[in-house]
């Protein structure tokens, strides 16, 4: 493939995008503000008017491109909203990638005209980067205006602008983005999507669509809440019309009904999850031990693994004799636990996936400073606690590099992912895992006050109680804005994520690695 089929200015790689260092914010607003209008964020206003309230503005010197907003807006509260205003100019008519990384959530505007958001998966990569979501933009010589829509997740104020960063072509970046795997499936797949209210399915069945060559097919959904299997069944119908696809959707309570002849099992049931998450975090509190999201060991994790893990073996069950053939695919915590048993009490085909593994990848790259399709990695381990064994640039290791960076630079990182950084500057290994499951999975960073005090922070970074508290609320906002996305009031995003589970489904059809 040469450069100029993708209509890309010969001059694109030479001309450097100028950020502007004071940016104008407006804000905070509550969660659940009215949007404002794309055509009003053209331009950097004096004022701004949002439903009811109009806001003045505050102008931030930034460095570096990075503004944490917790010294404006105080500590992080998930949903609360700001609207950032960023001067951008282009040196020449070409093509560039605006680069950004936010905690948690965005919506970007060129001028008015939108670039791309995050408002399905959030930003995925934790701390934030610059290179975490690269937008490609046509912008004419001169000034222009980038505009943000900020949305605070629960463990941090930070938001990232940049030029995306990458010294690859084309062909190199659309092959790494696709995992190497590029081949065309050849036949219609019957896939069964087990806990449709999962918040994971909008993501799987665009990324399933995405599939090169997946232009029908069937998908079948099955959920025991009525509620939520109706919305589920609304928003796949969205998805296949928007992608202009032929899949047949089908929506039952009762998974027997399709399973027979399925090719793939995608599960993301959750079992009692809102009645006993509360249960799982306070009875062990009582008795002096505290966590942070307590859904893979300790005694959460046991108790989940408890009501989780029967259920689990009768799908398989069900599995061997439906559609023996199948892959499953699981997602369901507790991760470690569930594939163990699925490989000494059954003989289906289970595979365990999470994405942490992607993100901590980006996270080391950034932190190497290097992009991140030049990077080569290897991570072994079991999952959900998996450990980067190399992390190398032509053959060079970056591991000193980075810990060259923790010893000397007095606040890395702002101060975030302490546990993880310790479990690296001890065992000389970077983990996939966050500090908040780590400090579960090695408890002594949660033995007492002070020594939590020092390791832990808030959201997934240690924060007590984090799951029990927010899990809830998560689960309202994820039917809310799968409401808003069957109704047109939220975009539907139809482009394919960094979850495996499509590529793995490729590449089993295709015999492509």
């Amino acid at each position: 493939m040469k450069k100029k089929d993708l209509g890309h200015s010969e001059h694109s790689r030479e001309a450097k995008l100028q950020i502007g260092t004071t940016w104008t914010v407006f804000g905070p607003l509550k969660k659940g503000s009215p949007i404002v209008s794309p055509e009003l964020l053209a331009q950097c206003p004096d004022r701004l008017v949002v439903g009811k309230a109009t806001l003045t503005p505050s102008r931030i010197k930034v460095s570096g491109g990075t503004l944490d907003l917790t010294r404006y807006h105080g500590p992080a509260e998930e949903g609360r909203v700001s609207y950032i205003f960023v001067p951008i100019s282009a040196p020449r008519t070409a093509e560039y990638k605006i680069g950004l990384g936010a905690d948690w959530w965005f919506e970007a505007w060129i001028d008015g005209k939108p670039i791309g958001n995050t408002l399905e998966h959030g930003n995925v990569n934790w701390p934030p980067s610059k290179n975490d979501h690269a937008f490609p933009v046509n912008l004419a010589e001169g000034k222009h205006t980038l505009a943000v829509r900020f949305i605070c997740g629960s463990g941090g104020n930070t938001i990232v602008i940049g030029e995306a960063s990458s010294t690859i072509t084309h062909e190199e970046m659309f092959m790494a983005s696709n995992a190497g795997i590029v081949k065309k499936i050849i036949r219609p797949l019957k896939i069964v999507f087990l806990g449709a209210g999962s918040g994971f399915l909008q993501a799987l069945f665009t990324d399933i669509l995405n599939i090169p060559g997946a232009d029908e097919g069937e998908m079948a959904l099955v959920d025991i809440d009525e509620y939520r299997l109706d919305l589920a069944e609304k928003l796949c119908r969205k998805i296949v019309s928007a992608m202009g696809k032929k899949w047949k959707i089908t929506a039952t309570t009762n998974r027997l009904k399709v399973l027979k002849n399925a090719d793939y099992i995608i599960n993301c049931i959750e079992v009692s999850g809102v009645d006993c998450v509360a249960y799982d975090n306070d009875i062990p509190l009582k008795y002096g031990i505290d966590q942070c999201i307590g859904d893979t060991i300790g005694p959460g994790g046991l108790f989940k693994a408890l009501r989780t893990v029967p259920v689990f073996l009768e799908v398989l069950k069900d599995v061997e004799k439906y559609c023996p053939n199948a892959w499953v695919l699981n997602y369901t915590n507790p991760m470690s636990i569930m594939c163990l048993a699925a490989a000494r009490a059954s003989k289906a085909k289970v595979v365990g996936l999470c994405h942490s593994v992607q993100g901590a990848s980006h996270i080391l790259a950034a932190w190497a400073g290097v992009p991140y399709y030049e990077m080569k990695w290897t991570c072994a381990g079991v999952n959900h606690l998996a450990w980067f064994t190399e992390v190398s640039r032509n053959g060079k290791d970056l591991y000193p590099v980075i810990k060259k960076r923790v010893l000397t630079e007095p606040n890395f990182n702002n101060g975030h992912d302490k546990v993880r950084i310790d479990l690296m500057m001890n065992f000389g290994y970077y983990c996939t895992e966050s500090s908040g499951h780590d400090s579960e999975y090695l408890p002594y960073y949660r033995k007492d006050k002070s020594i939590m005090r020092r390791y832990c922070a808030n959201g997934y970074e240690g924060g007590s109680r984090f799951y029990a508290s927010n899990w809830p609320t998560w689960r309202k906002n994820c039917d809310q804005h799968r409401k808003d996305v069957i109704s047109g009031k939220e975009k539907l995003n139809t482009t394919r994520s960094w979850e495996y589970a499509s590529y793995i489904i490729q590449a089993i059809e295709t015999n492509d690695s």
